[in-house]
């Protein structure tokens, strides 16, 4: 394989817009934690309460009877 010369790239290298800045600086941006939609679940894992402990059994079975769309 021949890799590309640096005067073959198109944008690597070169001054580009930030055209996510203003938005962000605006407190308007859309991250995936912000976006909701109709009928959404919210799922946590959850942790032992100490460090370094490790969970002695897990049962899945409530788990399994969730309907899944």
């Amino acid at each position: 394989m021949i890799l590309k010369t640096e005067s073959e790239f198109r944008y690597m290298g070169k001054p580009m817009p930030r055209v996510d800045v203003p938005a962000k600086t605006k407190g308007k941006a859309t991250y995936g934690q912000d976006v909701k939609v109709k009928d959404m679940l919210y799922a946590v894992t959850a942790r032992p309460p100490a460090f370094g402990a490790k969970a002695v059994s897990f049962d899945a079975s409530a788990t399994e009877k969730v309907r899944v769309w």
